[in-house]
């Protein structure tokens, strides 16, 4: 009975970190774009990072998925 209960409980803690992980890679992103739309100067600059930040975000995720599977 103890060990049910403690598995349903670690389930929504999976969720939710996903979620925030999520909603923090969005939140960076967006603020990127938001310099991005007051410099457009410096339009290289940030799609080049956007790039490296979006490939260590889901290489982050795959390797997170990787070690749940396991």
């Amino acid at each position: 009975m103890i060990m049910n209960n403690f598995n349903h409980e670690e389930q929504p803690r999976k969720k939710l970190d996903g979620i925030f992980k999520t909603t923090l890679s969005i939140l960076i992103i967006s603020g990127i774009y938001y310099y991005f739309s007051r410099n457009p100067k410096e339009k290289k600059k940030v799609l080049k990072f956007i790039e490296k930040i979006k490939k260590n975000i889901f290489d982050y995720i795959d390797t997170k998925n990787k070690n749940i599977e396991e």
